[in-house]
């Protein structure tokens, strides 16, 4: 039911945008924030299901820092549609070893992060004249940083017969993508007598459930965009 309904809602907005040609206004935009997926510090041992011993550390994961580009789209009077790109990234420690396995302990800092391709529809709800609140939704696509965790560990270790040197996490995480969808929620301030707007704006993103343990897949982001030409 929640993707049939921001379906419509992203359907509704492009069509919008193609009945009105004429009428729409075409903006660039830049934004910035922080996507709240932060994720605790893991210290586990124990084996793979097989026997094979391991062991991981895994600091903590603060919310990573995220940024992208777009163009917001004026298709009605009260529609918007905004096309982007962005991607978050915050550093971590990850130390993991398999003794029976590879022949030295992984031990250095890697990242976890996420690049988007995403359209968004935006509807007005609230008109001031020098502020919008808008609500919408729109769809994704979305490559995410797996965690090395001990599901990963086993399907690459177990299940692939992976052995050797140390896993690097670059070679071993999966870089697949997914659809997703995502809710959203804003102000813009626009002044009149300014070619650009402010905004301040909160998403959450449903994705599908990924295989290695780690719940990465549902998140806020809070973000602040720069509009020109508007």
């Amino acid at each position: 039911m929640r993707r049939t309904l921001v379906l419509a809602a992203l359907v509704f907005s492009l069509s919008a945008l193609v009945a009105s040609p004429a009428a729409a206004l075409v903006g660039f935009g830049v934004h910035a924030g922080f996507d709240l997926n932060s994720q605790d510090a893991k210290d586990l041992a124990g084996d793979l299901g097989d026997g094979t011993d391991f062991s991981l550390q895994r600091e903590e994961i603060k919310a990573p820092l995220m940024g992208g580009i777009h163009l917001l789209i004026t298709a009605a009077p009260m529609v918007d549609v905004e096309l982007g790109v962005e991607g978050s990234l915050r550093k971590y420690h990850l130390l993991y070893d398999i003794p029976d396995a590879i022949s030295e302990p992984f031990d250095e800092d890697v990242y976890f992060g996420r690049v988007s391709i995403y359209a968004s529809g935006k509807m007005n709800l609230i008109n001031l004249p020098l502020m919008k609140g808008y609500g919408g939704a729109g769809l994704g696509y979305h490559i995410i940083s797996p965690l090395m965790s001990q599901e990963l560990l086993k399907k690459k270790v177990v299940d692939e017969g992976q052995t050797g040197g140390a896993l690097d996490p670059s070679e071993v995480l999966s870089k697949e993508g997914s659809v997703g969808a995502h809710l959203l929620a804003g102000l813009r301030f626009k002044p009149a007598f300014l070619p650009l707007g402010l905004s301040v704006e909160a998403r959450y993103y449903f994705l599908p459930e990924n295989d290695y343990g780690d719940e990465t897949n549902r998140f806020a982001s809070v973000v602040f965009g720069l509009d020109l030409g508007f």
